[in-house]
């Protein structure tokens, strides 16, 4: 399954679109990664491209810390990524989520831009699951902050446009289907935002 996922994200990784990964497990960070957020209890710890000193620390320390979080892939050789450019894809700019009055993120600010591939990274329950939320526009807290998809805002589109450029899959979504279905399948009915691939899709 490890290598049917990894033979995936390096099909989907190229210059049409940009991937995060979201994992609790380092080793399943791709080679073609460019960019890493690290989060641990609702606190951002490192974010920056792979193998800046300030992103790598971060990974050392986990490390360091933690024996059940495994060390990454190697690094990708030098020249391997383009440098990102354009405006952004994501846009999160000092976002502030709370739950039952509890915070769960602070003044986070994020940017995705083209051509940029996150790994999105941190232990069960350091809300990982609530920044897709919040990007997918799932979160009823995303109407209340600055998040941006597309360059539009959740007052500038409807929420079905900005999602139809996002294509998402996950463990938690697998128990919705009805059906077997390929990885790639189930990817692909993100860009049609349904439960299921219900239409031929084009190469």
């Amino acid at each position: 399954i490890d290598r049917m996922i990894s033979a995936l994200e390096q099909r989907l990784m190229d210059a049409e679109r940009s991937v995060v990964i979201v994992t609790h497990r380092l080793r399943e960070i791709s080679s073609r990664v460019t960019h890493l957020l690290g989060v641990r209890d609702g606190r951002v710890e490192f974010q920056g491209r792979r193998g800046d000193p300030a992103a790598q620390y971060g990974l050392d320390a986990w490390n360091a810390q933690a024996g059940t979080i495994d060390r990454p892939l190697p690094l990708p050789p030098p020249g391997a990524a383009p440098p990102s450019s354009g405006e952004p894809l994501i846009e999160l700019r000092d976002v502030t989520v709370a739950h039952r009055g509890r915070p769960l993120f602070a003044n986070l600010s994020w940017t995705v831009r083209p051509l940029e591939h996150w790994a999105l990274c941190g232990p069960n329950g350091s809300g990982k699951t609530t920044l897709l939320r919040l990007i997918a526009g799932d979160h009823p807290q995303a109407h209340a902050n600055h998040v941006r998809v597309f360059g539009r805002g959740r007052r500038d589109a409807a929420l079905r446009e900005l999602k139809a450029g996002i294509g998402a899959v996950s463990p938690e979504l697998e128990v919705r289907y009805r059906k077997q279905l390929s990885a790639l399948d189930v990817v692909i009915s993100g860009w049609y935002d349904s439960i299921g691939l219900y239409r031929h899709a084009t190469a």
